[in-house]
C-alpha cells in the first residue's frame, strides 16, 4: 500500500501543512514524496488530516481533508489511481447546509459504511467546544453511495448511552475505525493529546445494534 500523510503546519501566519503522497515500489520501499496540489497550487492548511476514498465510485481515489479549515474539504480526482489530479475543492455540508467542521478546527475525518446500509458515512472528531472531552460525530449518508448526502450528526456512544469522548479539549485526536478483534463489527481506536496531555491508545469495541 502507498502512504499519504498530512503535515502539522505552523501555528501562525500562512498555513503550511501540506499533504504528501508516497508511492510504494515493488521492493516495498517508498519513493520520494509528492506534494498534492489542486489547480496548480499546493493543498495546505493547519493540522491537515487526509483520507483517501473512492468518493464517487469511479474507480479512482479522491481526497477528503480534515484540518483547521471551517469545513471538511473534498477533492475529486480527475486523474488516475497512479497519477492524482485535483482541479477543484468542495466544502462538505449536511442536507440542511450545515458545514461539516469543528468550531476551532483540528478536524480528523474518516469515511466508511458504519451502519452497513451499503452507503459511505462520515465520522469526525476535533476541537469543537471549551470543555474537556471532545466528541466523535457520525454523519449518516441519506443519499447514495456514489453521491453521498449527510443528515445532521449524532454522537458515538457507549452501550450505557454516554458519549465516547477524548480526555482533553483542544485535542489533536487521531482515530481509526476497523474490526480490531475480528468479530465482524467495527471498533474505534483513538489517542488524543495536547500540551501537558500524553495519553495511551484507547480501544472501544463495537457491538451490534
Amino acid at each position: 500500500m502507498d502512504l499519504i500523510i498530512g503535515e502539522y503546519g505552523v501555528k501562525t501566519g500562512t498555513p503550511t501543512g501540506r499533504v504528501r503522497y508516497f508511492e510504494r515500489k515493488a521492493d516495498g520501499t517508498l519513493k520520494q514524496s509528492v506534494v498534492l496540489e489542486c489547480a496548480g497550487k499546493e493543498i495546505t492548511n493547519r493540522y491537515t488530516s487526509p483520507h483517501m476514498v473512492d468518493w464517487n465510485n469511479d474507480g479512482t481515489l479522491d481526497l477528503v481533508l480534515g484540518s483547521n479549515h471551517k469545513a471538511a474539504q473534498l477533492f475529486i480526482n480527475k486523474g488516475t489511481r497512479q497519477t492524482y489530479r485535483f482541479d477543484s475543492v468542495t466544502e462538505l455540508t449536511t442536507v440542511s447546509g450545515q458545514k461539516i467542521g469543528m468550531k476551532y478546527g483540528r478536524q480528523q475525518i474518516r469515511v466508511l459504511d458504519l451502519d452497513h446500509d451499503g452507503k459511505k458515512d462520515l465520522i469526525t472528531c476535533g476541537w469543537n467546544h471549551d470543555k474537556d472531552g471532545e466528541l466523535f460525530f457520525f454523519f449518516k449518508n441519506v443519499g447514495t453511495d456514489d453521491e453521498p448526502r449527510f443528515e445532521k450528526p449524532t454522537t458515538l456512544k457507549y452501550e450505557d448511552g454516554t458519549d465516547v469522548t477524548t480526555r482533553a479539549k483542544a485535542c489533536n485526536a487521531r482515530f481509526v475505525i476497523y474490526d480490531y478483534n475480528s468479530d465482524g463489527i467495527e471498533d474505534l481506536v483513538f489517542v488524543d493529546f495536547r500540551d501537558g496531555y500524553h495519553n495511551p491508545v484507547k480501544i472501544c469495541l463495537g457491538t451490534k445494534g
